[in-house]
């Protein structure tokens, strides 16, 4: 069998959570990328319900987890939640106990690189903005073949305003 050698060339994570109903069904959005801003993983994944906060650091390990199979040098991670950056770097104090053992898993997962660092940047960045499309999609999509596959009416009726997507440049609302 051949081993996968692990490079040491620096990346870059953009990373982005949400919920709908805070807390609701949750996804997570990431986007590494290499030198010349090369996409090296662009993905979106449906999570459990929970907090926009939650999955914020959901979308962190997940991306910490992905970026060990690509470098072990240098990452540069990116986040528009301000809050779970200051938390992670020690700015601001974790009293949620759930968030407490969800920054201790990124440290973990840090351990793994070179050099980590975690910055905030604003919403209106571009591979935040990718990273927010992506994740709203899947959790959208998700959100529509649970209430298709539900055989109850009034499951239906609580999700009226649902939009879930067409096409990329397009979307419904029920």
């Amino acid at each position: 069998m051949k081993k996968r050698t692990v490079s040491h060339q620096p990346v870059d994570i953009y990373t982005d959570g949400g919920s709908q109903g805070n807390p609701g069904p949750s996804a997570i959005g990431v986007v590494i990328v290499g030198d010349n801003d090369k996409e090296l993983l662009a993905k979106a994944k449906v999570i459990r319900d929970g907090t926009n906060n939650v999955a914020e650091y959901r979308a962190l390990i997940y991306a910490l987890k992905k970026a060990r199979k690509l470098t072990r040098g240098s990452v540069m991670c990116w986040s528009d939640s301000r809050l779970m950056v200051n938390q992670v770097t020690g700015v601001f104090q974790i009293r949620d106990p759930k968030l407490k053992r969800l920054a201790k898993k990124a440290h973990k997962l840090a351990r793994a690189f070179d050099e980590v660092g975690l910055m905030h940047v604003p919403r209106s960045h571009p591979r935040i903005q990718q990273a927010d499309r992506m994740l709203n999609i899947a959790r959208n999509s998700a959100r529509w073949n649970r209430i298709r596959n539900s055989s109850s009416c009034e499951e239906f009726s609580q999700h009226d305003r649902l939009i879930y997507p067409l096409h990329a440049k397009q979307s419904r609302r029920l």
